[in-house]
């Protein structure tokens, strides 16, 4: 029975309720106040009835069922300090968070408990507990089954086991020192690590897959007509980049044939393996292990396969396994005949003679990247703006039919004056246009990328923007190769989940074209720039009182010039700068930082108004000018080598002390795995990167961009539960794949 206000009352008899009434209502007021407490009474029962089970407990309750089963408390998110500057600046959009899922699960632990303690020791059981306490594709490998050794000729014959590797079998040489590689080795007594002491007979390997692979549905591939009119780059921004395999969780990755199952970068040998299987076979599947239909492209002429991770349609017609050939295309060169030409590891694409008169290929395929962060094909629903009843909406497809529009110019128009005005882009296709938007007193519009999805706006001119000071314009999930010039006034521009190509564009070498900016607004009134978990090339933007420039988990770019600002004898400074947990590549001139918060500056700082703000947890380059810091490198690390000194810092001579300095600052700097746009392991720290830096965070996470990763907790919380679960005798080297 349901115990509301409205119950309770009509419980009374009618001779009650009817002089109640007739005094105005005080015993109704009464009543609803108790059914009031009444809801609390029952919602607290009905909490504690969940607080039984560990899928349905309030989070505080699942140390204590951790407790009754004594299990080690791993580091999860009830750990994680969060600012909530993210959910102060999006009021207006819907879902319950805003920071990204952060894989430190304890409740997920606490629940498989016993299922891993019956399955303790055994490999596919260590490789579900490393998936699931990392969150991260796992696979496990026992050393010493590859360990060759001298036969035993009456019994214990091992055929496998022999000293010399088949130079004959490609596959299996190009499997060397990856994850699957099944070549006999000597022993290496060293401790296991990353890269050395692993094969030996107490030895377990636990590979670990970082990059996220995120599908791409029917991309538009850049044609490179420089290169010849068969050349297509799989990307639409036309740069090389490996293609990657689709992350099939809950499989038993222990199994050799698991590669494709896992997100890492497709091998060329590996797919050409894959092609030679299937002919082999017969070839009637129509759909391969890496190779087959999937998403959105024109269904009836192929079967569907959802755990393909590369597919082709060119001129709306889709391509077979059987016209597919595995190439390479460094140098390139056509296919022969009626065939397509697919380089995975630059994501290549040449089509044969006779696609001559071809003029489109779309392509669904999977990228890496290290998080959900700029403009992508994974899930957004948090970010998504709510479909408000007041406002005015409307949608964006190529495809004619599937929506209002198939141009993001006419969908503009159709919006000028709306008010509060929506345009929802529902495919992944290139958009060469030319925009502008101008928006009246109050007004705002906000073009966005349906969840999954990641239209490219391929600019032939700037997106040029104009208002009034209250006026706000949102780009969320988009991919935009060119620039955003706000002309005249504009009170806010919010770029969320997006991306601004850095330098405009990819040119030669994966290098950015130029190093023009990425948003120009040299008006007079003061604005409002926010990127929140997105990347953006350099910010030319006038230093207004009042105007301020939020970098939210997100990358900014300087595509090798300053970042924001200018450089010279007079400096052009940018405005006040909000930074927390983002990645900066090149110089900053501003005003004044207001805070600074877990950033990672790699080029020179210089702020004018240094007696306000704060920086606190990052690394700022030696030699930069800002406010006051608070344990930030590298002069904490300086200031504890000093304090490591025999002799008291205070009686250190100027010239040791300036030694001291010279030494740490020589080594202690940010490595990277790339620095370049369009590349799976952009602005990812380098193995090698200093822990100073790597866990550096006031969490004990890694500075700049990737800090909501919580990587370094994955790792220890992963090596914690090995202590309990790895086999007597057993050592375990955790392998970073990507």
């Amino acid at each position: 029975m349901t115990f509301d206000a409205t119950t309770l009352y009509g419980l009374l008899p009618a001779w009650i309720r009817l002089r109640d009434t007739a005094q105005g209502g005080p015993l109704q007021d009464l009543v609803s106040v108790l059914a009031d407490q009444m809801a609390v009474l029952e919602e607290d029962l009905a909490q504690s009835y969940d607080n039984l089970f560990v899928e349905t407990c309030a989070p505080w309750v699942v140390p204590y069922i951790g407790d009754l089963l004594q299990t080690t408390p791993l580091i999860d998110s009830s750990r994680i300090a969060d600012t909530g500057t993210v959910a102060s600046l999006c009021t207006d959009l819907q879902g319950p968070s805003f920071q990204p899922q952060i894989a430190l699960r304890s409740r997920a632990d606490v629940a498989k408990t016993i299922y891993y303690r019956r399955r303790k020791t055994t490999l596919p059981m260590l490789e579900q507990l490393a998936a699931d306490v990392t969150g991260w594709a796992a696979h496990v490998r026992e050393f010493f089954q590859t360990l060759a050794w001298s036969q035993a000729v009456r019994n214990h014959i091992r055929p496998t086991s022999f000293y010399a590797p088949d130079l004959r079998s490609v596959p299996n040489i190009d499997r060397i020192d990856g994850p699957f590689d099944a070549t006999p080795r000597i022993v290496d007594v060293r401790p296991p690590g990353q890269t050395h002491g692993w094969h030996n007979i107490p030895n377990v390997a636990i590979y670990l897959w970082r990059l996220q692979s995120t599908a791409l549905d029917q991309i538009a591939a850049r044609p490179l007509t420089a290169a010849g009119t068969y050349c297509f780059s799989a990307s639409p921004l036309g740069q090389d980049a490996p293609l990657f395999a689709r992350y099939q969780q809950s499989i038993d990755a222990t199994i050799p044939s698991a590669e494709p199952l896992l997100p890492g970068r497709i091998r060329p040998a590996a797919f050409y393996d894959d092609l030679v299987q299937y002919h082999a076979a017969g070839a009637t599947a129509g759909f391969t292990q890496f190779y087959g239909q999937f998403g959105t492209a024109p269904a009836g002429t192929l079967p569907t396969d959802t755990s393909a991770s590369l597919f082709l349609v060119v001129d709306g017609t889709p391509i077979p396994p059987e016209q597919l050939q595995c190439m390479n295309l460094a140098t390139w060169r056509q296919p022969p005949s009626n065939t397509v030409g697919v380089d995975v590891a630059l994501g290549r694409i040449a089509l044969g003679p006779g696609f001559a008169t071809a003029s489109s290929i779309g392509v669904s395929a999977f990228s890496g990247f290290p998080a959900d962060l700029g403009g992508g094909g994974y899930d957004r629903q948090a970010f998504l703006l709510p479909p408000h009843s007041e406002s005015f909406i409307v949608t964006v497809a190529q495809k004619p039919g599937a929506a209002q529009f198939t141009t993001i110019a006419a969908a503009i128009a159709a919006t000028a004056g709306k008010g509060q005005a929506l345009i929802s882009i529902l495919d992944s296709a290139s958009y060469a246009e030319t925009l502008s938007v101008t928006l009246g007193a109050g007004e705002s519009l906000a073009i966005e990328a349906a969840d999954l999805t990641r239209p490219h706006l391929h600019l032939a001119a700037p997106l040029t923007v104009s208002g009034t000071a209250d006026a706000m314009l949102t780009l969320s999930g988009l991919l935009i190769e060119g620039a955003v010039t706000v002309s005249g006034a504009l009170g806010r521009l919010r770029v969320l989940h997006s991306t601004l190509v850095p330098g405009l564009a990819i040119g030669a070498g994966g290098k950015p074209a130029s190093q023009s900016p990425s948003v120009v607004a040299q008006g007079t009134q003061p604005l409002d720039l926010e990127f929140i978990f997105s990347i953006t090339g350099p910010l030319d933007v006038a230093d207004v009182e009042g105007s301020r420039i939020w970098l939210l988990d997100s990358i900014l770019d300087g595509a090798g010039g300053a970042a924001i600002g200018a450089p010279g004898t007079s400096p052009v400074n940018g405005p006040a700068l909000w930074i927390e947990r983002s990645t900066v590549f090149g110089p900053l001139f501003l005003r004044q930082i207001d805070s600074a918060t877990e950033a990672l500056f790699t080029g020179m700082v210089t702020t004018v108004r240094r007696q306000s703000g704060c920086v606190r947890f990052s690394f700022v380059p030696d030699g930069s000018s800002t406010p006051r810091r608070y344990r930030c490198q590298p002069d904490l690390e300086i200031a504890n080598q000093i304090a490591l000194q025999p002799q008291a810092g205070a009686n250190l001579t100027a010239a040791q002390l300036q030694a001291i300095h010279d030494q740490v600052v020589s080594w202690l700097l940010p490595a990277f795995t790339d620095t370049r746009y369009g590349q799976p392991a952009y602005a990812q720290l380098a193995r090698r990167c200093p822990s100073q830096i790597a866990q550096g965070a006031e969490d004990g996470s890694e500075m700049g961009a990737y800090c909501h990763l919580k990587q370094p907790q994955r790792l220890s919380n992963l090596r914690q539960r090995l202590r309990e679960y790895l086999p007597f005798g057993r050592a375990a080297a955790i392998v970073l794949v990507t």
